[in-house]
């Protein structure tokens, strides 16, 4: 519902730092839906995408400030 997407992109603008662009929260939800999605979709052929996920997008927005 449009209640918890909402939810859920404030929980993660929240984990963001201060000068994070507040369209980076919808971006970075989007990938987490998406992959989760993704690795559902292939069972077990899903492999390393959830940690591959998970790797590159601490890498993309866990830099210091």
């Amino acid at each position: 519902s449009r209640k918890r997407v909402s939810g859920l992109v404030e929980r993660v603008r929240a984990s963001l730092p201060p000068s994070a662009a507040p369209e980076h929260a919808f971006l970075l939800a989007a990938s987490l839906v998406g992959a989760l999605q993704l690795a559902r979709a292939l069972g077990d052929a899903a492999g390393a995408l959830l940690p591959a996920t998970r790797a590159a997008l601490i890498a993309q927005y866990d830099k210091p400030a």
